[in-house]
This record gives C-alpha cells, sequence and structure tokens, in this order.
C-alpha cells in the first residue's frame, strides 16, 4: 500500500494543482466582470493567483498523500517545480519566438509570489510527519 501512495505523490499533487486551478480562473472572470479590477487585467489577475496558490497547494498535497518522510517530501515537490519553473523561464528567454507579455512589475511581482507560496508551503510542511 505504502508502494502505491509513493507512486501517486508527484501525479496527486498535479492533480492537486490542476483543480485548484479553475477555482482561480473563475475568480479572476469574476472580479473582471464585476469590475474589481481597475489596474489589471483578468489575465494578469489570474497569473498572479496561480503564482500564488499552486506551489503551495502542490506541496501540501504531495506532503499529506506521501506515506512517510512527509516533510522530505515537500521539498522534494519544491525542488521539481522549481526546477521546472526555471527550466521554462529558460526556455521562454532564449526562444525568440516566445516572449514575456505584461509590464515588469508583474514579472517580479510573479517570481516574488511564486517565493512566497514556496517558502510558505516549505514551512507548513515542517511538522507534516506528525500528521
Amino acid at each position: 500500500m505504502r508502494l502505491i501512495r509513493w507512486i501517486c505523490v508527484l501525479p496527486g499533487a498535479l492533480l492537486a494543482a490542476l483543480l485548484i486551478s479553475f477555482p482561480i480562473h473563475w475568480l479572476a472572470l469574476r472580479f473582471d466582470a464585476k469590475g474589481l479590477l481597475p489596474g489589471i487585467s483578468w489575465q494578469q489577475f489570474e497569473r498572479l493567483g496561480y503564482a500564488l496558490i499552486l506551489p503551495y497547494v502542490m506541496i501540501i498535497a504531495g506532503a499529506y498523500i506521501a506515506p512517510r518522510y512527509k516533510a522530505r517530501a515537500s521539498l522534494v515537490l519544491a525542488a521539481i517545480v522549481g526546477f521546472l519553473a526555471i527550466c521554462g523561464i529558460v526556455i521562454v528567454a532564449s526562444n525568440d519566438s516566445l516572449t514575456l507579455d505584461g509590464p515588469l512589475w508583474q514579472h517580479i511581482l510573479t517570481v516574488g509570489f511564486w517565493f512566497i507560496s514556496f517558502s510558505y508551503g516549505i514551512y507548513s510542511t515542517r511538522r507534516a510527519d506528525e500528521w
């Protein structure tokens, strides 16, 4: 049974992130429809929401699914997600046909939100082995 749970850690964390991405998208559209986003488009608001919520959800979900060593599993998940994020940035930066749309402050804020989300996810799972 433990082997099956270990196999499900990464897919389960990805599924949790996928499931939480729809409410973020829905909220962004709702805020835009009600006029609550005065200086920002709903796409920018959605990207900032993804940066703030998705890494945290992946780390917490993976730690919850892991049968043992939950705190270490959360660190490994954080490293995997961070590595994939850096690879995506490198691919966009090195490809001439892909561009980073939007103002510079949005990209800086997105990186800051990712850092906050990673930090809080790892902080939240520091005693996860007691779960």
